[in-house]
C-alpha cells in the first residue's frame, strides 16, 4: 500500500501524510477514470490532525485520504495556516463537486461527550469556520455535526464500519488509516448515503 509523506518547503515541521487505494493495475485505471467524474471531499478538523477524504460520487469508493499532523511547538496560527495552504492541494486532486466539513459541538446534554477543553474548542471552531470559507471559494460546502452523520453510535464502533466499507473495497490491502482519516470516509460515505 503506497503512503507518501510530502514535506512542504514552507512548513518543514508538518507531516501531510495520504493514502492512495488500490494498487493493481486494473484498480489504477479505475482510479484515474473516477477522477474525471464527480467527486466529494470530506474534511474532520482537529486539533491534534485534520482527516480528509476524496470520494467517487458515483460508487462511494474512497480514492484518497490522509491525515495532516502538527508540530505540538507551533502556534496554533501557524497550524491552521498550514491546513489552510495544503487544501489547495487536496482540493485539486479532481473534480470536486461538493465538500463536507465536520464542526465542533461546543455543549452536549447529559450523557454527553466533552473531549477538549472551552479554549481548544474555540480554536477548532476558528479553524473549522477557515476551511468552511476556503472551500466555498471552491464550490458547494456543507457544515455538519458529528451526530448527524454518526448518530449516537461510539467513535470505536464508527470507526470499525468505515474500516469494514474500505477494506471491501480493497480487498487485496492492508489498511491502517488515523481515526482522523476514517471520520472524514465516515462523513463522505454519510454523504453519499453509504453509511
Amino acid at each position: 500500500k503506497p503512503c507518501t509523506t510530502v514535506t512542504r518547503a514552507r512548513y518543514v515541521k508538518w507531516r501531510f501524510t495520504y493514502t492512495t487505494m488500490g494498487t493493481n493495475t486494473a484498480t489504477i485505471a479505475a482510479r484515474r477514470k473516477l477522477k474525471l467524474r464527480p467527486l466529494i471531499l470530506a474534511i474532520d478538523p482537529g486539533a491534534s490532525g485534520t482527516g480528509w477524504a476524496i470520494l467517487a460520487e458515483e460508487t462511494a469508493r474512497v480514492i484518497k485520504c490522509g491525515t495532516l499532523y502538527g508540530d505540538k511547538n507551533d502556534s496554533w496560527e501557524e497550524k491552521c495556516e498550514a491546513i489552510l495552504w495544503n487544501l489547495d492541494w487536496i482540493y485539486n486532486e479532481g473534480k470536486i463537486a461538493r465538500s463536507y466539513v465536520e464542526s465542533p459541538v461546543f455543549m452536549r446534554g447529559y450523557g454527553g461527550y466533552t473531549t477538549a477543553s472551552t479554549g481548544d474548542l474555540v480554536k477548532l471552531s476558528m479553524l473549522c469556520g477557515a476551511i468552511y470559507y476556503k472551500l466555498r471559494e471552491f464550490g458547494p460546502t456543507f457544515l455538519l455535526e458529528p451526530s448527524k452523520w454518526k448518530g449516537q453510535l461510539p467513535k470505536k464502533v464508527c470507526n470499525e464500519r468505515v474500516l469494514k466499507i474500505v477494506e471491501q473495497q480493497n480487498p487485496y490491502e492492508t489498511i491502517k488509516l488515523s481515526n482522523h482519516a476514517l471520520d472524514a470516509i465516515g462523513i463522505g460515505l454519510w454523504a453519499l448515503g453509504k453509511f
